[in-house]
């Protein structure tokens, strides 16, 4: 079963959740809708997944106007990675070091929403 992530650069939060399932060892990949993104989505990255996790709903729409999906499963998590949409302490956390604001904010948010649905997911056969 082949996992493609989304979200709008496709470079932290779709690396992010395809890198951790990979390292339990499914068969992951990611990008981002937005066309001239840092990782930009393609048809073909579309056609080889079997289930899509779009990381916010207004990204999962973009995702639907831009490509084919052909009733493949569609996931939506609801994971921001604007400092704004946190506490204080987080946005100065992010001020300072963005990373650091992902590993204490974003990340542990995307884990947990992305265990929520995981017993969907089979791992890749060895």
């Amino acid at each position: 079963m082949n996992i493609l992530f989304v979200c709008t650069q496709g470079q932290n939060r779709s690396r992010y959740l395809a890198e951790y399932l990979k390292e339990k060892g499914y068969s992951t990949d990611y990008g981002g809708v937005k066309v001239d993104g840092a990782n930009p989505l393609t048809q073909e990255k579309v056609d080889w997944a079997d289930i899509i996790v779009a990381v916010r709903e207004h990204i999962k729409d973009k995702f639907l106007d831009r490509f084919e999906f052909n009733g493949k499963e569609l996931i939506q998590l609801e994971v921001q990675d604007n400092p704004k949409a946190y506490s204080k302490e987080a946005q100065e956390l992010s001020d300072s070091s963005w990373y650091e604001f992902q590993k204490k904010y974003v990340y542990p948010n995307l884990r947990k929403q992305i265990e929520e649905h995981i017993s969907k997911f089979k791992k890749r056969s060895i």
